[in-house]
């Protein structure tokens, strides 16, 4: 009679495992790309859409001084709109920033915490006939180093 057991091993061997490892990680690394291209992205558009807010309210702030005072709507160098918590502001920003209730602050107050520098440009432009204004407003920021720009127009009737 034959006394040994006869045992089947069961199990990865080491070449098995470092095989799947290796297929895994050509899998991931894709992904794992895709996740910080999305990520920078999604930091990139939330610049944008805070200057289109800083953009528009600068605008709206326009069209409803040019119903008490249309000459007084003018050109403006370039300077400050937000500069993080506490930054200087330009002329036609100044009351949204120091009002009791800024519209922005309470509906989006995530957009206005960072601390990021928006410079704004307001152009206004006499057109024809006469009591009509073409204003422009640049917004200006950096991104990663490179200068970006987003620009919004209107027209404006002296009533």
């Amino acid at each position: 009679m034959n006394t040994k057991k006869s045992y089947k091993i069961s199990g990865f061997t080491l070449v098995e495992i470092l095989v799947a490892i290796v297929i895994m990680m050509i899998g991931i690394a894709p992904i794992i790309s895709m996740v910080s291209s999305s990520s920078s992205g999604i930091s990139r558009v939330s610049d944008q859409t805070q200057a289109v807010y800083i953009g528009k309210y600068i605008l709206e702030k326009i069209i409803a001084r040019s119903i008490y005072d249309f000459d007084g709507i003018v050109s403006e160098p370039e300077s400050h709109c937000v500069s993080g918590v506490g930054g200087t502001v330009s002329g036609y920003l100044n009351d949204f920033l120091h009002s009791g209730k800024p519209i922005a602050a309470d509906n989006f107050p995530e957009l206005f915490e960072q601390i990021k520098t928006f410079t704004c440009v307001v152009d206004a432009v006499n057109m024809n006939p006469p009591g009509l204004k073409m204003v422009t407003v640049r917004i200006k920021w950096k991104f990663r180093g490179q200068n970006k720009e987003s620009c919004l127009s209107t027209y404006v009737f002296k009533r």
